[in-house]
């Protein structure tokens, strides 16, 4: 996993600097691709979902967890559509959160930035 998962993380943390930068258009226009390039790669995304799901049977895996692997047509989309409605919503980014005014006249400012990358493996 650490030789899998490292380009993968390392490629993420270059990207996260050109989207700290990036327009709320950006940001959007890049997540309407994300979603379009699931759709377009549907057929590509369920023949590795089903050859998942034969190596899972083959390993006894639980009907549950075979399920987690199972992908179909109305899932795919499903995921595509998430996608859409985050590209749809009000970038938070920029954001002020709060204000106050401290004693010597210094007014702070509370405003939401990026965190960067967060890498998380699930294993069930």
């Amino acid at each position: 996993m650490k030789t899998s998962m490292r380009p993968i993380a390392e490629a993420a943390k270059r990207a996260s600097h050109a989207l700290g930068i990036a327009t709320s258009a950006q940001k959007s226009a890049a997540l309407s691709l994300a979603a379009a390039s699931l759709r377009k790669s549907r057929s590509a995304i369920l023949k590795a979902s089903r050859a998942e799901v034969a190596a899972g049977r083959k390993a006894k895996l639980s009907a549950a967890m075979l399920d987690r692997l199972a992908l179909d047509e109305k899932r795919v989309e499903s995921m595509a559509r998430a996608i859409e409605e985050i590209a749809a919503m009000p970038d938070p980014i920029g954001e002020v959160t709060a204000t106050w005014r401290r004693p010597n006249g210094l007014n702070i400012k509370k405003v939401r930035i990026p965190i960067g990358v967060v890498l998380m493996i699930y294993e069930a």
